[in-house]
């Protein structure tokens, strides 16, 4: 492997951090991957699920509410 090619793979492997902006001044929207989300304890996803307005949320299983989740956030 040529360091020609080191430099491609590593530009080419590496993604943007997109920020969100907040409808609230000063406040700052936290954005999640799919991974992140998949990744979660069921604690943090039905807090997260009840913050986004999901029904029924502490009912779920966790991977119900991984699907609503990443649903509702469009990813």
């Amino acid at each position: 492997m040529t360091r020609r090619n080191i430099k491609r793979r590593v530009v080419a492997n590496t993604t943007p951090v997109i920020e969100k902006e907040s409808a609230v001044p000063g406040v700052e929207e936290v954005a999640y991957t799919k991974t992140e989300i998949n990744r979660m304890p069921v604690a943090d996803l039905k807090k997260m699920a009840l913050d986004k307005g999901i029904a029924d949320a502490e009912n779920m299983s966790g991977a119900d509410l991984k699907k609503s989740l990443i649903q509702k956030l469009g990813l």
